[in-house]
């Protein structure tokens, strides 16, 4: 008797409970801003890690644009077990959000992590529908594989299985991130790094051609900005860690130079036919691409100081500081 009286008891102060405090508007948001709060100081103090201990295949094609970036990318998935999928311009986001939700739920860190690519305006050359499939199987992996370098690498193999490509390689051509290096050394600090440089008159006037700037001082700046950034970025990382590429050098000589890439980093051969357009994404999209296509060649070697004049490349000279 006493024990169904207990058992009423609860029951009906479940149901009050319910009633009064669960379903209270005031009562639920004064509970959210009061965890959003705490999330918030426990982020502040926390010291858990986004980034794992773990080792794993994934380089960073980083220097300014048009500077032979995804002509490398295309040499590299041509010659080596490597998938690299389009620009995707969302990295140092995810890096600045992987440390503003260290406190959240790990499905929740998933949600929010795929949310940032599938979102962005570029997702579509990505040639991937809904990530549905993927972020299901990445919030029932094992507490020790919780790390967001380790879905973000996942995440690209998952891309390239998508492509066909079987590879244990993975990596990303965005340009942009050479001003983001110390964000993703603390988001992936197993990474690899290639960084290329081209002559910076055919950058500038590639630059202007292309319309993507119509300033030549806005796309001298770009030059100076990302060499500048790979400069103080390679100080603090390992021999081993890092390549640098003269556009020039491979387009004279691809095969040695993706021979020397591939080897310093352990990336297995695996030669293919030539890659179209379908498998690289955003080549099709974009008219400044276009050339990528075509077999490595030395025309636009020196091709600025067709199309500038010498006054031209005189400033651009003085505004990179070689003159």
């Amino acid at each position: 008797m006493k024990k169904l009286l207990l058992i009423n008891m609860k029951g009906k102060l479940s149901s009050i409970l319910h009633k009064f405090v669960f379903l209270s508007p005031f009562v639920q948001q004064v509970g959210l801003l009061s965890i959003a709060r705490f999330r918030y100081l426990k982020a502040f103090v926390t010291k858990a890690n986004i980034a794992s201990s773990c080792d794993y295949g994934f380089v960073y094609i980083v220097g300014s644009g048009r500077s032979g970036n995804t002509l490398l990318r295309k040499l590299l998935m041509e010659k080596a077990r490597i998938y690299i999928p389009p620009e995707s311009y969302v990295i140092p986001s995810q890096v600045r959000s992987s440390f503003e939700s260290r406190t959240l739920d790990w499905g929740d860190k998933v949600e929010l992590f795929l949310a940032k690519y599938q979102y962005h305006k570029e997702f579509g050359t990505f040639g991937i529908g809904e990530l549905r499939d993927f972020a299901d199987s990445a919030k029932q992996w094992e507490l020790d594989r919780r790390y967001v370098d380790i879905l973000c690498y996942e995440f690209y193999l998952y891309l390239a299985r998508h492509k066909g490509y079987d590879v244990v390689w993975v990596g990303d051509k965005t340009p942009a991130n050479t001003s983001r290096l110390g964000f993703i050394k603390l988001f992936m600090p197993k990474a690899k790094y290639i960084y290329i440089e081209r002559d910076p008159i055919d950058v500038v006037s590639s630059y202007l051609e292309s319309g993507i700037y119509n300033s030549l001082e806005d796309a001298a700046e770009r030059w100076v900005r990302s060499r500048r950034s790979w400069r103080l970025f390679k100080k603090g990382i390992e021999c081993d860690d890092f390549v640098e590429v003269s556009y020039e050098n491979m387009v004279v000589n691809p095969a040695g130079v993706i021979e020397a890439i591939v080897k310093k980093f352990d990336i297995p051969f695996d030669p293919v036919e030539k890659i179209g357009s379908s498998k690289l994404g955003d080549v099709d999209v974009y008219k400044h691409h276009a050339n990528v296509l075509s077999t490595p060649n030395t025309k636009s070697i020196g091709k600025g100081k067709v199309l500038l004049s010498k006054d031209q490349q005189n400033i651009v000279l003085s505004l990179v500081g070689m003159e």
